[in-house]
């Protein structure tokens, strides 16, 4: 953007997904989604033991929920209607 002369977040706000790191220390701060990854590993590692040991089978789905975040930095602005 800033190669052809966009402002964040004058001109356009932009987010991002997954709270990648030194999103928070970028030169505009991005504005992101947080999603508990290491939560949800826990829980994949967890069905893999279910599995391996025969508690759950294999084809069996699972439907869990999280909870994402939104952080919000410099990279987003409020758009005030008319």
């Amino acid at each position: 953007a800033r190669l052809y002369g966009i402002n964040i977040p004058e001109d356009i706000s932009i987010i991002g997904f997954d709270n990648v790191p030194f999103a928070d220390v970028m030169q505009v701060p991005l504005t992101t989604v947080e999603v508990p990854v290491e939560e949800m590993g826990k829980r994949m590692g967890q069905c893999v033991i279910e599995m391996i040991n025969g508690i759950v089978d294999e084809g069996e789905r699972q439907q869990v929920m999280y909870n994402p975040k939104l952080l919000v930095r410099g990279s987003t602005k409020v758009i005030e209607r008319k």
